[in-house]
């Protein structure tokens, strides 16, 4: 995998994990997930976010809901602290009720985390460019920079 590969920090997301109509538990779970698996190359970063903890086995929990929950924007910008890479998995499976909020914390994130890159990678490539809409004038992604490699 491409995050052994490098010298940086990674997250890997595996969002076939993903139910089509996923909500926001369904999303921090893999996020969690994700967390737990690189643990010991992410624990100083995961230390300093006050709404992630690590409970026993090494199992991360992000608080998602209620009074100091984490956002997904204000994750991307606790993690800009450092440079990390963050790979989406299948990332046309963020299509759903919650896609707003993704595309706009990726947005977010282009603009102001400079520390952060994000791979995105799908075997469905028409859905992955629709979910984006890097063409379409109402998404938040709209006109901004990408590199595509195809495989």
């Amino acid at each position: 995998m491409f995050l052994n590969e490098v010298d940086v920090p990674g997250l890997m997301l595996d969002l076939r994990k993903l139910p089509l109509n996923y909500g926001l538990r369904d999303l921090y779970n893999v996020l969690s997930e994700a967390f737990s698996s690189r643990l010991d190359k992410l624990m100083s970063i995961v230390r300093s976010i006050k709404s992630i903890r690590v409970v026993a086995g090494g199992e991360v929990e992000i608080k998602w809901r209620g009074r100091g929950a984490l956002t997904l924007a204000s994750l991307f910008d606790q993690l800009n602290k450092r440079r990390v890479v963050i790979v989406f998995d299948e990332a046309q499976r963020l299509r759903g009720p919650r896609a707003p909020e993704v595309l706009d914390a990726l947005a977010h994130s282009y603009d102001y985390n400079e520390n952060l890159t994000f791979i995105l990678s799908g075997s469905k490539a028409g859905l992955l460019h629709g979910f984006l809409g890097l063409e379409n004038p109402r998404s938040p992604l709209y006109g901004r920079y990408h590199l595509k490699v195809v495989v």
